[in-house]
């Protein structure tokens, strides 16, 4: 029996050494990380002021998707270096990095707390918009709608007018406000120039995915359809009585 303890007893402190063994190494990882790209900015910026650094570190690090490691950056800047002039962009990536970590509702807080402290803000349209991603993330559309519609308001340029429109599609359509879904995808989709290829194809997906679930339910109102199903660029219709239609 005491033989049985002592070997449960040694795995366990074996898995408790493991364990903080991949803690310590995740830890020396990130510093490599962040050190090996902030040794490329002080190459590139020499004799730069420690927040520029610090700032562009953060967005080396963003692109190379460590958005943990990057979080750090930019949250420094943001509380530590309050009268910087990346404060206001730093503030707009903690939401960023959040957001590609999933930590939405950290996202929204961040942005809330930075917008109560600062009365006057140059990126609004940018602060509702990532606002707006992270509540719709959590499944919370109406609040969604509400910052995608303030982001419109203020929206500076025209491409970034077009992707909030995107946003505020699938958010109505989501709401079962269809019509205004679709009157929406296509004043996003009149003019697609600035958009990336990527964004071009997922709105043209959801104009179809949104104008299917309009024309069926607005203008035919088919008792026979039991579920409407939309894959890429096909849309499947289930029928009670004639099978599957399938529409190109």
């Amino acid at each position: 029996m005491k033989n049985k303890i002592t070997i449960i007893l040694f795995i366990l402190i074996f898995q408790n050494i493991t364990h903080a063994k991949d803690i310590s190494q995740n830890i020396i990882n990130e510093f490599n990380e962040y050190y090996k790209a902030k040794k490329e900015i002080m190459k590139k910026y020499p004799g730069a002021a420690k927040d520029k650094i610090l700032y562009f570190t953060g967005i080396l690090l963003f692109k190379r998707q460590k958005f943990s490691n990057a979080l750090k950056r930019f949250i420094d800047i943001v509380y530590l270096y309050k009268n910087s002039v990346y404060n206001e962009r730093s503030a707009i990536f903690v939401a960023k990095c959040y957001i590609n970590i999933e930590q939405y509702l950290f996202a929204e807080r961040e942005i809330k707390i930075y917008l109560d402290k600062n009365s006057s803000v140059i990126l609004k349209d940018l602060f509702f918009y990532y606002r707006g991603i992270a509540a719709f993330n959590e499944n919370r559309f109406s609040t969604a709608k509400q910052y995608f519609q303030t982001s419109i308001k203020n929206a500076r340029h025209p491409v970034m007018f077009k992707r909030i429109k995107i946003w505020l599609a699938h958010t109505y359509l989501k709401l079962n406000m269809r019509i205004k879904a679709y009157k929406t995808i296509l004043t996003a989709l009149d003019n697609v120039s600035g958009l990336a290829k990527k964004e071009i194809i997922k709105a043209k997906r959801l104009k179809y995915k949104i104008k299917w679930q309009y024309v069926m339910n607005v203008f035919h109102q088919d008792k026979s359809i039991s579920y409407i199903y939309n894959s890429g660029l096909k849309t499947f219709i289930l029928t009670w009585i004639n099978g599957i239609a399938v529409y190109d």
